[in-house]
Formats: structure tokens, C-alpha cells, sequence
């Protein structure tokens, strides 16, 4: 059930990469042995597809089926997996053509793919307030048995986050770190048993607001942004998505009707909060903030490694990095990171907002407690937000989501970034309002202000800004020098 062979992930859904890794999917299914990893690389073929402009859900095999057929016995293979991940137009054509197909041409996992599957130990971890945080449960076909994970997200009404499949006898120990985190973050979970059917209800609501966000998501963004063909941990939300449907669809179905999405997001309406502060400088009608947890002792051992999702708040199209950082980082560094993964200068005062507390430079007027005194792990468990505002004039605001929490890999150089996507601004250019003026100026080479901006940007052209661009390998770089500068400084 390993990523570890899987095609590179596409930069650009224009470029033809799409099509270069969906060739390369056809091909490698054939190697299997295990049906589930199969069944993750048709979730892959189905977002590829989608990258390359065909929705096989909606427009059937068609568009593929050449290349298919082009595989000769090894057709079989695609055309089962399609088979068995949907039930809809892409499912029914997959199977006539599986059918029309001579039987020695099948893999042998085709006939363990088509074998029942059953399901078992169905919960979910609730909050104080019955919020669902995660629902978990096994899965047993033939001689196999997996778990799938599903972390959703209650502060953003509760749409699904991630979907992680681990094997069946990782599960406890899943569960245990998920709670473990949670108690660091000041929160109590329990364990609530399910019936299948009310599972099956809870993961398509949080499926069905993901869905919600995802479309809301399409209308700034390409879809190279909203679909993850996985990342160097392992598959991305949309490749696990069509292999948990399918287990879904097994179970029996509620009677209750799937809620509407909620009008008002939780986001929506701390964003109206924030215009109105306390003299403490916390949003009126805000808790509190909890107590800070103890740091890390080095009894404790090494610390685990933090996946952050951090997202520039009103960029369209998104402008994201996806950043892997030591739970025992310091905000202070943490700042050091964002700054690097950002390109920005480090001229202004930032801020984190926790629910502990906001940390930055020393402020009791409003509030703001020493960032160098504070790690990530205090302030943040495994789906917990923050919120980093950069230079307090253009309000560079970034949401900072934890994505995974897992140990760390014993040669890989922490902090690293693993993906992310355009240009961040340049800095002082007036926010996101000012840097769509400038995107529109650099655009117009007639109007009045091209070559003075050209000059205060010290280009020659406007096509030296590239907004689009985003490099890896420079961030990476970056992030290195940045932390043997600061290794060689410690060692002094």
C-alpha cells in the first residue's frame, strides 16, 4: 500500500504533465499484486484524468479507452480497478469492457478485487461538544485487512480533511496519537462506537462539505490546486477518496437526509470577531486562552515532525506551501521558516494567534506573549489552525493548518518544504488588494505606471515576475543556509 513508486507529482494542469503521469499509471498497475495498492493508483488515474480535462465519472472510459486497450492483457487490470471504484456511468463501461476481455488476460488480483468486502470496529473520536473529529474503521476482503482514518476539520463545519489507510493492527496505536496530541492541545476526545450505518452517514457529510469547499475552491483556482496527486508521505486526499466511497458503498445507508452546508462558516464569523477586541487584545466573545502545556523534556525523546499547510488568506488563485518543521520548533524560528518559504525580507512585526495566546515581540498592552518562550507543539495539536499575520500594515494573514504529525525520518534535513504553489507577493506592495493592482499593472505595458513600477521592482520586463512560479529546490535552499547559519550560531 506504498506511494513510493508513484509518478511525480504534476506542477501544471497546462503543461502536459497530466497526461505524462496518466500513461504512467496505465502502465504501472499492471505490476501489482496487492489489489488495495491497485485500487490507490486508479484513485491516482482518476485525478490525473480530471488534471487533464476528462472527469471519467462524468464522461465514462471514452477518453482513455485507447490507451487502455493499447496495454493488451494487461487492460484487464485498468478496467477492473475503474470497475470496482465506481458504480456509475466510468463503473458500468469499465465492466462491459472487462467483460468483452478473454480471462487469461486477468492479473491475479483481479479476482481478489471482485471478493466481498466486510467491515468492522466502526467510532469516532468526539469532542466535549459531540464534534466529530476523526472516524475511523476496518476493512477485510480475502486474506487482507487495512484501516482507513478520516480527520475532519469542526472548526470549518466539520468537512473532511485527510484519508489516511493504514494497515489493521496500526490502528490503536493511530487512534493513541491522535488523542495524545489532542491532550496536548488542551483537548479531551473519547471513543464513540458506530453502527455502520451511522458511519457511513457522518463520512459522507464530511465528505459531502469537502466537496462544498472544493467547488467554492474551483473558482479561483486551477485544478492542479484543489487536487493533490500525493505527496512524499504517502497518497493525497483525492487518490484515498474513490477507494473509501466504494467501502461506503457497502454499508447499509441511513435515513437521515444529508444536512445543508452551513451559510456562515466558523472562519467567516471569527473573521467579523476580529474587529472587535478586548483591552486584552483577544476577540470579543473569544475563551480565554488555555493554559500553555509543558515543553518537550529530553527524556521526552526526539521530537515528531509537523506537516503545515500555510496559505497566503485571500490570494486567487491560492498561494500555498506545504512545509515539514520539528514539533519542538520555537515560534520565533518558526517565524524564520515562513519567511524564507515566502520570500519575504523579515522588515516588519508578525504575530501568531494560538489558542493559547498571540506570540511575537513582547507586547502586554495587547496582550502578546514572547514568541522565543513558545514551540509549535504547545500551541498546536494534529488538525489544529493557526493564524500568522506578517507586517502589521499590509496584513500579510496566513492560515497555518497541521496537516500530520509523524516521527521523523532518520536522513531527512528538517525544516524542509515538500510543495506549494505561485509566487508570494513582493513585499510593501499594499496586501492582497495591492498586489492584484500590481498584477494588473505589470500586465498593461500602455498605462502610466508600468515603467515606474518595473523600476521599483527592479525588473527590465514585466515578464521577469513570473506569479505563477513557485520553486521548491530555492525554498529548500534557503531553508538550509537558513538552519546551518543558525547550527553554526548555537555552536559558538
Amino acid at each position: 500500500m506504498s506511494s513510493a513508486d508513484a509518478p511525480a507529482e504534476c506542477e501544471c494542469g497546462e503543461c502536459g504533465g497530466a497526461e505524462t503521469a496518466r500513461q504512467d499509471i496505465l502502465h504501472a498497475l499492471e505490476h501489482f499484486i496487492d489489489p488495495v495498492e491497485a485500487e490507490l493508483f486508479g484513485g491516482m488515474l482518476l485525478a490525473t484524468t480530471r488534471l487533464a480535462g476528462d472527469d471519467l465519472e462524468e464522461t465514462g472510459i471514452g477518453p482513455i479507452l485507447p490507451e487502455i486497450l493499447d496495454l493488451g492483457e494487461n487492460a484487464s487490470a485498468v478496467l477492473a480497478v475503474l470497475a470496482f471504484l465506481s458504480t456509475g456511468r466510468l463503473g458500468r463501461e469499465a465492466a462491459a469492457e472487462l467483460d468483452r476481455l478473454p480471462a487469461s488476460g486477468f492479473a491475479p488480483w483481479v479476482e481478489e478485487l471482485a471478493r466481498p468486502v466486510t467491515a468492522r470496529d466502526f467510532l469516532a473520536l468526539t469532542g466535549p461538544d459531540d464534534e466529530t473529529f476523526a472516524l475511523a474503521a476496518c476493512f477485510d476482503r480475502a486474506n487482507r485487512s487495512h484501516a482507513i482514518v478520516m480527520l475532519l476539520e469542526p472548526v470549518h463545519c466539520g468537512a473532511a480533511a485527510t484519508i489516511d489507510l493504514i494497515d489493521s493492527q496500526h490502528l490503536p496505536d493511530a487512534l493513541a496519537d491522535i488523542r495524545q496530541h489532542a491532550r496536548e492541545a488542551g483537548l479531551a476526545f473519547h471513543e464513540t462506537p458506530l453502527s455502520p450505518a451511522e458511519f457511513r452517514w457522518r463520512a459522507e457529510v464530511a465528505l459531502d462539505r469537502r466537496v462544498q469547499h472544493d467547488h467554492e475552491d474551483l473558482d479561483t483556482a486551477d485544478l492542479a490546486d484543489v487536487i493533490d496527486l500525493g505527496e512524499e508521505d504517502g497518497p493525497g486526499y483525492h487518490i484515498t477518496l474513490p477507494l473509501l466511497q466504494a467501502r461506503l458503498r457497502t454499508l447499509p445507508k441511513s435515513p437521515k437526509p444529508i444536512p445543508a452546508h452551513p451559510q456562515s462558516s466558523p472562519d467567516d464569523l471569527l473573521d467579523m470577531l476580529r474587529q472587535f477586541t478586548t483591552p486584552a487584545g483577544r476577540p470579543l466573545g473569544s475563551p480565554r486562552p488555555r493554559k500553555l502545556p509543558a515543553k518537550r523534556k529530553t527524556r521526552d525523546g526526539r521530537a515528531p515532525i509537523y506537516r503545515l499547510r500555510v496559505d497566503l488568506r485571500g490570494a486567487k488563485p491560492p498561494i500555498w506551501r506545504r512545509l515539514e518543521v520539528p514539533g519542538d520548533i520555537p515560534l520565533n524560528e518558526l517565524h524564520d521558516v515562513l519567511q524564507a518559504a515566502f520570500e519575504w525580507d523579515d522588515d516588519h512585526l508578525h504575530v501568531f494567534e494560538t489558542d493559547f495566546g498571540d506570540f511575537g515581540e513582547p507586547d502586554p498592552e495587547f496582550g502578546r506573549r514572547a514568541e522565543t518562550k513558545a514551540t509549535l507543539e504547545q500551541v498546536a495539536g494534529s488538525g489544529a489552525k493557526l493564524v500568522y499575520t506578517y507586517d502589521f500594515g499590509d496584513d500579510w494573514e496566513h492560515t497555518i493548518l497541521v496537516e500530520h504529525i509523524a516521527p521523523a525520518e532518520a536522513t531527512a534535513e528538517y525544516p524542509r518544504c515538500t510543495g506549494g504553489r505561485r509566487a508570494a507577493p513582493p513585499e510593501d506592495c499594499g496586501g492582497i488588494w495591492g498586489y492584484e493592482n500590481l498584477l494588473a499593472t505589470l500586465a498593461d505595458p500602455s498605462g502610466q505606471d508600468h515603467e515606474e513600477l518595473l523600476e521599483w521592482l527592479g525588473l527590465d520586463t514585466a515578464d521577469d515576475f513570473d506569479p505563477a512560479q513557485f520553486d521548491r529546490d530555492a525554498v529548500n535552499s534557503a531553508l538550509a543556509r537558513m538552519h546551518g547559519e543558525r547550527t553554526t550560531r548555537k555552536r559558538r
